[in-house]
């Protein structure tokens, strides 16, 4: 990777949170959302409704130019064809003709409200969202999705009517959990006294980024994890290893409080954690213009890396343990290894 690549890299993402500026707040929110796309991965994005989740996304994607955008509105009627294609009888060839879906010429896909779907459908977005490809009985092998390919998923955790829970296969496709809270005092402010922006926030906003550009930096994070310290690695594996109950390490990291969270925590992070932790750690040192992989960069990506993969046990929630609690025990309690 050369200097002047990082540089320009560094630059046009400076101009890409620029432009997400137009969304009032979110600053944490944003960031991950973009670490998540130059680590190769897909977010989650949970939040009450009004809070901007869908309007972030089309804001992102304005900002990158010739990318191709699309949404899916999840309902229980929404059926896998509906979203990888189907085949259509064409009159004048007598042949069936494939009619691909949303996901096939996409470069980021908004799935609003997933936790609609039916099973069929969340199975649907398995291969896409981890292989890169979509398998269609009408057509001959898979098909190869853009190689800039992200799904970015809305769920609101208030509703329970009509919503189903998303596999845990599913879940453990998606590298970051981002949970969108109401803004501060100012930010409220300040979208009150800009009006015209909240109605079309995506009409001032200028492209500063390519396809190609995106392609690129995400090559450069994957060089930045490549080369991460040893150190480095030992302590990602140290995090998520300390949230696989009733195993030596999660006792000894928890001491005489292991017991108590095996009661909470039903399931661990997979190694895909620890892949994701490590991608978002690279991520944010591009987006932070920093040199290398450090602890903040570790501990901050496990933030948003753990709470998707981990399964709870109900006892959690009846004693009001969450998930977040979980790892900020973690946090404090594996040390960082030193060189």
């Amino acid at each position: 990777m050369s200097n002047s690549m990082y540089l320009k890299q560094k630059q046009q993402l400076e101009a890409l949170f620029e432009q997400l500026g137009v969304i009032k707040g979110q600053h944490e929110s944003k960031k991950i959302i973009v670490a998540t796309i130059l680590g190769r991965g897909n977010a989650y994005l949970l939040s009450p409704p009004g809070l901007a989740k869908t309007t972030l996304v089309k804001v992102l994607q304005k900002t990158i130019a010739n990318s191709v955008a699309r949404r899916v509105q999840m309902t229980f009627d929404v059926r896998p064809r509906d979203i990888v294609g189907y085949p259509l009888f064409d009159q004048a060839t007598q042949k069936n003709v494939f009619i691909p879906g949303p996901l096939v010429d996409a470069n980021i896909v908004l799935i609003d409200e997933i936790s609609r779907g039916l099973g069929l459908t969340h199975a649907a977005l398995l291969e896409a969202m981890q292989e890169g490809t979509i398998t269609h009985v009408e057509k001959v092998g898979a098909i190869k999705l853009p190689d800039f390919f992200a799904v970015l998923a809305t769920a609101n955790p208030l509703e329970s009517e009509g919503v189903n829970p998303l596999p845990e296969a599913l879940r453990d496709r998606f590298m970051t959990q981002v949970e969108i809270t109401y803004g501060s005092r100012d930010d409220e402010l300040a979208m009150l006294t800009d009006l015209a922006g909240v109605f079309d926030a995506t009409k001032n906003v200028k492209e500063v980024m390519t396809v190609e550009d995106i392609l690129e930096a995400q090559s450069i994070v994957f060089d930045i994890a490549q080369s991460a310290s040893l150190e480095a690695l030992l302590y990602i594996l140290d995090l998520n290893r300390a949230a696989r109950p009733n195993t030596d390490f999660f006792n000894e990291v928890h001491g005489n409080d292991a017991e108590r969270l095996s009661g909470f925590v039903g399931v661990g992070p997979s190694p895909r954690g620890e892949i994701a932790t490590l991608m978002i750690a690279a991520a944010l040192v591009l987006i932070e213009g920093d040199d290398y992989i450090e602890p903040k960069h570790i501990k901050e990506a496990f933030r948003y890396t753990l709470p998707m993969r981990v399964i709870m046990r109900p006892e959690a929630s009846i004693d009001s343990f969450t998930v977040h609690e979980l790892v900020r025990l973690i946090l404090e309690r594996v040390a960082v290894i030193d060189k």
